[in-house]
């Protein structure tokens, strides 16, 4: 019984890791080495559950209402593959191969990374002064 569990797990998790992969948006990161596009639609903010800076953009959001202003997806990436491969791929798209880090916001093409970045992003599109 332990193997047969066993085996089922491996052969589903890849399933389950990366089923979601293709339907979660379309502005276009393309993976040049494997061909397969991780999407993204909108503005997209990518966060780490470990990372102090993201903490701080989050209590930001929060504490100014920006979800009800500024419309955009949030990424946790130290708990997903998926969203883990999307902001390598939008990282490389911006031209950002070394020292990529979390926060990052994707928007149409453009990357915003770090906490001060990020925050004056949404001022700026929230209208907050």
């Amino acid at each position: 019984m332990k193997k047969f569990l066993l085996i089922c797990s491996i052969l589903f998790l890849p399933f389950i890791l990366l089923g979601c992969s293709k339907k979660e948006a379309s502005v276009g990161v393309t993976n040049q080495n494997t061909s397969s596009q991780y999407l993204l639609i909108g503005p997209t903010l990518f966060i780490s559950s470990s990372c102090g800076h993201c903490a701080n953009v989050k209590k930001f959001i929060s504490d100014n209402d920006v979800t009800d202003k500024v419309q955009f997806a949030e990424k946790e990436v130290s708990e997903s593959l998926v969203n883990y491969n999307t902001w390598l791929q939008a990282g490389k798209s911006c031209g950002i191969t070394e020292k990529l880090g979390v926060p990052l916001l994707y928007d149409n093409g453009k990357c915003y990374m770090g906490e001060v970045e990020v925050m004056d992003y949404f001022k700026t599109k929230a209208g907050i002064k």
